[in-house]
């Protein structure tokens, strides 16, 4: 496994080979991943300044065909400091203009990226933005971890616009597989997935933070993580994320995920805490919590765990201000499951410890990446470890699907449940 590194600003040499003669453009870093046409090389992005997202990332196309994240990887990228230690980095767009920031193709599978910063809080909203782009049929999957991707005009004010796409595609291409996204934090940004007409992916986003303040200007689907033309078959995760907004309008769908197509495949829905807070006075504030789109029918509904979710909304937000908590192809009926927990017009300091406060969630996935949540988002409440958890709200698993296990004990059966943190045990 080959090593190269890429400073904010070219060093020595200025040929990647250690960090005396770093890259200082990350395109240089890419060619030469493309060029080399081996897997497993690392690609060290050094926290020493602020780094430039480019307007075009040059094509990775060369194989890098991996078979998994951990021991055989397509290739990785990685924050760290000038010693190769895990440390954040801050890759941020040009003013004005917007980014890209990975382009696989050519059977590139099986990417790990780790501990970036991805800021968009000067970019220009109306130009296209990703972060991973597969651009063929055998492209990805990719992963991103311990990360953070900041929207445009990231400033808590009345000017709050997202940024979409964290992995997209060009029109008309279907992946082998596509992306997941963990333990990090959207910030005043939304959309994470924005797909063409994929057919049997997996998409998953787990273990995040969103952190949504001022005004939305598009339609505030745009917290929908899932923007699909079609459904046919995929796999879809939202599970163990917490979610904080606070905003000046009306929310289309918090998580949107289409109606159409035939067959809603694997679809994992559970463990997510949100607290919304809208001062919009008019009309239904929340149209869906967990929605679909499109306006098709289903042949065929999704299999998965769906439910123990918690919802509460804020002051301004009554129960008749929401709409509906399940469509399809999350759940035939539009009320909460059994297993969720939903309480209006809630303070957010009843939910969470100090959400006006930044907290440092710490090791993050063990990975010695340290991030900052905008709010201290650690949940006082349904059954996590509280204060003295070292994650926020939801990570620790807010509401764990319920879990069986059988067990043959001569002619009885014992079985397991998990419910919460505690388990119990009965013979039947």
């Amino acid at each position: 496994m080959a090593t190269k590194w890429v400073s904010s600003s070219a060093r020595g040499g200025d040929n990647g080979s250690d960090y005396a003669n770093a890259w200082g453009d990350i395109n240089d870093a890419w060619a030469w991943l493309d060029a080399s046409g081996t897997t497993n090389d690392a690609i060290n992005l050094v926290n020493d300044g602020i780094h430039t997202l480019p307007t075009s990332a040059t094509q990775i196309s060369n194989g890098l065909t991996g078979t998994n994240y951990d021991t055989d990887p397509g290739f990785i990228v990685r924050g760290v400091d000038s010693s190769g230690n895990p440390d954040t980095v801050t890759m941020q767009a040009q003013a004005g203009l917007g980014s890209q920031f990975i382009s696989l193709r050519g059977g590139a599978r099986f990417v790990a990226v780790d501990g970036v910063i991805w800021d968009h809080s000067t970019a220009d909203p109306t130009q296209g933005t990703s972060i991973v782009r597969m651009r063929d049929a055998t492209a990805g999957p990719a992963r991103v971890q311990e990360f953070e991707f900041i929207g445009y005009n990231d400033n808590d004010a009345d000017t709050g616009k997202g940024v979409r796409r964290m992995f997209d595609n060009p029109g008309g291409v279907s992946p082998i597989d596509w992306g997941e996204a963990a333990y990090g934090i959207f910030r005043n940004c939304y959309g994470v997935f924005d797909v063409g007409s994929p057919t049997t992916v997996k998409n998953i986003v787990h273990h995040c933070v969103y952190w949504i303040k001022g005004e939305w200007v598009e339609t505030f689907s745009a917290l929908s993580s899932f923007h699909y033309n079609d459904n046919d078959s995929n796999t879809i995760g939202w599970y163990n994320n917490t979610l904080y907004a606070e905003i000046d309008d009306d929310v289309a769908a918090v998580v949107s995920y289409p109606a159409n197509g035939t067959d809603a495949g694997d679809v994992d829905f559970h463990s997510n805490v949100l607290w919304i807070e809208s001062s919009s006075a008019s009309g239904t504030v929340i149209t869906e919590v967990f929605g679909g789109t499109g306006g098709g029918s289903l042949v065929n509904e999704p299999t998965g765990d769906i439910g123990y979710n918690v919802l509460y909304t804020g002051p301004s937000i009554a129960s008749g201000k929401v709409a509906s908590f399940y469509q399809d192809p999350w759940e035939d009926s539009e009320d909460p499951k059994t297993t969720d927990n939903v309480a209006y017009e809630v303070t957010a300091s009843t939910l969470f410890n100090v959400p006006g406060s930044s907290w440092t969630w710490p090791n993050v996935n063990g990975s010695g990446y340290n991030l900052t949540v905008p709010g201290d988002l650690r949940i006082l409440l349904h059954l996590t470890g509280g204060l003295g958890s070292t994650l926020p709200g939801a990570l620790p698993g807010a509401m764990p699907p319920q879990t069986e296990k059988t067990i043959a004990t001569g002619s009885q059966t014992e079985k397991t449940i998990a419910t919460g943190t505690q388990t119990e045990k009965y013979i039947q």
